[in-house]
């Protein structure tokens, strides 16, 4: 039995209660495993034992990735949706081929927004004509790598967008299907993370969609067949997800009562993950009542674009700790990982859900934790309640899995990238090798 890990300050009513997934295809049943911690180790699923072999093995700071969970999630939201939704994996949230690779063996499809995530999902094994290419500023290398990889559909954000890819497809003899990306009037009502409300980069102002529609009919190598809106993430409120489907929907049937052929609404992404002690799960089976009935009101097919939700919970960094000392009456702990790896958490509060592998001790004093780069932003949590700390601990932060390596400032003081190790039950094995110091001179010429 692993040594434990005491994870402080969160809440018991985070945890959700075990449950068997099973999906159609799949050789094995799923035994879905409690996310949060548990008196034996992770919650990846290895014991403290193991988790230091790990450690011993690869070094640190390291991702973890657990593909158990990971299927679990994918399992469970492909469960309330049912046939009448896409999911695809949004690879902008972890860039990881392995991840990437499992979630296409699911049967999970893929939405990329460059060349290079482009080439994971081909080599991850995505079928092309499950893949759409979204975000703004597609370039002509870009849209012609889509084109050519056979890319199932293409949001547009504009008109000039609209035409620069017709002149590809027609250099290509292609004819794209695409989507109209819609900026919405209506203001999300949510605290999620705002994407596309008001005075924004993203798509089209939705009083300018029919215009920009009207004229896309003009291009004969597009056809322009849906909408995407994707407006907010990081929602934890089913209720607040299902009113931005609904006045989605609203936008894309009065278009299609104006004339226009819109088959398909694309919904983004949105379902967030826990990164704070006080936050809830959020509740797939209220959120599904909505998507049922709207899979039962309108003959569209819908479309979610999901990153966080698949992937944030089965993540987990770990780092260790290389000196402790005291300023002005606060306890400063430095460790060997930092914002450069794990910018995007930071900004969520997510370094909270800190765990020390093998302390079983109270909670005796309050730190904070610092990563090695010369800059004071580099604080990965502040004042939290810890056991008592040594040089050479080893401290794991959860809910990693996504916005976390792929979102870092990687090149920040040359530090080499962390390696990627991926856990399957009790195996585990290197996904990606660590950086070397070489690695920052890279493309460098004198």
């Amino acid at each position: 039995m692993g040594l434990g890990i005491v994870r402080w300050a969160l809440s018991a009513s985070l945890f959700s209660p075990d449950r068997t997934a099973a999906a159609a295809g799949l050789e094995e049943t799923l035994l879905v495993m409690h996310h949060w911690r548990t008196n034996d180790g992770l919650s990846i699923g290895l014991s403290d034992r193991s988790v230091q072999d790990v450690v011993q093995r690869y070094g640190t700071p390291l991702y973890l990735y657990d593909l158990s969970k990971l299927r679990q999630q994918f399992l469970a939201i492909s469960r309330v949706l049912g046939k009448d939704y896409a999911i695809h994996y949004s690879l902008k949230a972890n860039n990881n081929l392995t991840i990437s690779a499992e979630l296409a063996r699911l049967g999970c499809r893929a939405d990329v927004s460059s060349e290079g995530e482009l080439l994971i999902v081909s080599a991850a094994g995505f079928p092309p004509a499950g893949t759409i290419v979204t975000g703004p500023g597609k370039t002509p290398s870009l849209i012609k790598a889509a084109l050519e990889h056979g890319a199932g559909l293409m949001t547009v954000e504009s008109m000039t967008e609209a035409r620069r890819v017709n002149l590809e497809a027609q250099r290509l003899g292609r004819c794209q299907r695409v989507l109209l990306r819609v900026n919405p009037a209506r203001k999300p009502a949510g605290h999620g993370l705002a994407i596309a409300t008001g005075i924004t980069k993203f798509g089209v102002d939705e009083d300018q969609a029919p215009n920009v529609m009207e004229q896309v009919r003009s291009l004969r190598n597009i056809r322009c067949v849906g909408i995407q809106i994707f407006s907010e993430s990081n929602i934890l409120s089913a209720d607040t997800l299902a009113r931005h489907h609904v006045d989605t929907v609203a936008i894309a049937q009065r278009l299609r009562d104006r004339g226009f052929p819109i088959e398909i609404v694309d919904f983004g992404g949105g379902i967030g993950v826990p990164y704070r002690p006080a936050e809830r799960p959020f509740d797939l089976e209220r959120y599904a009542s909505t998507t049922h009935e709207l899979a039962i009101n309108h003959d569209f097919q819908f479309i979610l674009e999901l990153g966080r939700y698949l992937v944030a919970e089965s993540g987990t960094y770990l780092t260790r700790v290389l000196d402790i000392k005291q300023s002005y009456g606060q306890t400063i702990v430095i460790v060997d990982g930092g914002v450069n790896h794990l910018f995007r958490p930071r900004l969520l509060h997510a370094n909270a859900l800190l765990e020390v592998i093998g302390k079983r001790e109270p909670p005796s004093q309050t730190v904070s934790i610092h990563g090695p780069l010369p800059s004071p932003e580099d604080c990965l949590v502040d004042r939290l309640a810890l056991p008592p700390l040594d040089v050479g601990d080893l401290l794991a932060i959860r809910n990693c899995g996504a916005y976390g390596l792929s979102h870092g400032l990687l090149g920040f003081v040359s530090h080499p990238m962390p390696a990627e190790v991926v856990v399957d039950g009790d195996r585990h094995r290197l996904a990606r090798e660590r950086g070397s110091p070489a690695d920052a001179l890279m493309r460098q010429r004198p």
